[in-house]
């Protein structure tokens, strides 16, 4: 397979799907393209779902992505349909908003897996998603919608540190795998915690060796450090955690 930007979602959600086939009991309503996302959720369940009178922003339409690899039967009343759902932070003022770039690279990995044959041949993959707006509280309320609202979900994609701490501790009361594409909080490592999280980005505290060397480098004795108290990054910088 060649090198490509979104590989990491390609063996992400390949190998979360085949961990997580055995709780696949029921195929769903085809959806009407290879690369169709479903509708966000009516005025009503939107304000239903809500967190602090937020309403969920509705989804947004994303280009198909046309791959050149062989495309699986066209018979899709033969395919074993595994529903994902996905947080991406489109927008906001809360933190990292990352699902502007990751939201068309998981698209194009879910496009190429359901249109080559020698990727889980018999089974299709269909992404639900929202945006988190990088908020926990937001994050919260999409996650709900998305495990109340059929079809069920296999697992769950999530970006940004805060959402995903908040999102896979709530998961694991469903035995729900959530796979972290844009998560570096050490505090996600901790697998008592959250034990069926998965994530492609490594922890943050990968850094800290060359910061030490760095401070040794130039013999600094006294080091101070200013952050923000959120626990990403009161664990990288040793205050907790890993």
């Amino acid at each position: 397979m060649k090198s490509s930007p979104y590989l990491p979602f390609l063996v992400a959600i390949t190998a979360s799907v085949v961990a997580s086939l055995y709780t696949v009991s029921s195929t769903a309503s085809p959806p009407p393209s290879v690369s169709a996302v479903l509708e966000s959720p009516s005025g009503e369940e939107a304000a239903a779902s809500a967190s602090n009178g937020r309403q969920l922003q509705p989804q947004q339409q994303i280009p198909s992505h046309y791959s050149a690899v062989r495309r699986k039967p066209l018979d899709r009343s033969k395919l074993k349909y595994i529903e994902i759902g996905g947080l991406f932070p489109m927008n906001g003022t809360t933190g990292w908003i990352g699902g502007q770039g990751c939201l068309p690279a998981a698209m194009m990995a879910l496009e190429d897996v359901n249109n080559n044959d020698l990727l889980l041949s018999g089974y299709y993959l269909n992404l639900t998603w929202n945006n988190s707006q990088c908020d926990p509280g937001l994050g919260t309320a999409i996650l709900y919608d998305l495990i109340y609202t059929p079809p069920n979900k296999t697992l769950i994609l999530g970006g940004c540190s805060i959402v995903c701490t908040t999102i896979a501790e709530t998961a694991k009361m469903y035995n729900l795998i959530v796979v972290g594409y844009g998560s570096s909080s050490p505090a996600l490592s901790d697998r008592q915690r959250f034990p069926t999280f998965f994530r492609t980005h490594p922890s943050a505290t990968i850094h800290n060796p060359t910061r030490v060397k760095l401070f040794k480098k130039f013999k600094w004795t006294r080091i101070a450090i200013i952050l923000e108290a959120e626990e990403l990054f009161v664990t990288v910088s040793g205050g907790g955690g890993n």
